[in-house]
């Protein structure tokens, strides 16, 4: 029988309330935190890379910045991330992180 063992714990140190993961092709996970407001962004050993948050204040070290108040949901497909924030809707960011515009939606 399966013993469920633990492989590895991402993200203790970086994460508040986290609420949905999703993983691209290469690996990176990103990890919707309601109560950071943001999505965490780790690479596939753990290593934390930034945050999509949407705090104008200091962008330094993030990696984009978009309003994000309650994000929820994630998926990433066709080199998006959609990020489901349950007080702004649909968001559409590139996998770096960038809000995409209107025609790379």
């Amino acid at each position: 029988a399966p013993t469920g063992a633990l492989l590895m714990a991402i993200g203790a140190s970086h994460l508040k309330k986290p609420e949905a993961v999703a993983i691209d092709e290469s690996g990176t996970v990103f990890v919707s935190d309601a109560g950071l407001r943001a999505v965490a962004v780790f690479r596939a050993d753990g290593a934390f890379l930034g945050s999509i948050t949407g705090d104008d204040e200091d962008d330094a070290g993030e990696i984009g910045s978009v309003l994000l108040p309650h994000p929820h949901g994630l998926e990433v497909a066709s080199g998006r991330l959609y990020v489901v924030d349950r007080l702004s809707g649909v968001q559409v960011f590139q996998l770096d992180g960038r809000a995409a515009s209107e025609g790379e939606r």
